[in-house]
């Protein structure tokens, strides 16, 4: 595996020489804003598709016991 994207699995990988861990070596705090961004743009997926839901349930045609069914799996 070679330097680029995939920081946060080079972090776990051992390298042979030093100057492969040299030209791999990633920043922590490079890792950690990575993570944060990944996590940052999942949480805006659920927004959107909890929008998206909302929208769904206000407008379908579904019985009222339906759309409970479906809000109690959702919780």
């Amino acid at each position: 595996m070679g330097c680029g994207r995939q920081i946060i699995g080079q972090t776990n990988q051992h390298q042979d020489t030093a100057e492969s861990d040299v030209q791999c070596e990633v920043p922590s705090a490079r890792v950690l804003q990575e993570t944060c961004n990944y996590i940052r743009s999942l949480h805006q997926e659920v927004d959107d598709l909890s929008e998206r839901l909302s929208e769904l349930l206000a407008t379908s045609d579904m019985s009222s016991a339906q759309a409970a069914i479906i809000r109690s799996l959702l919780m």
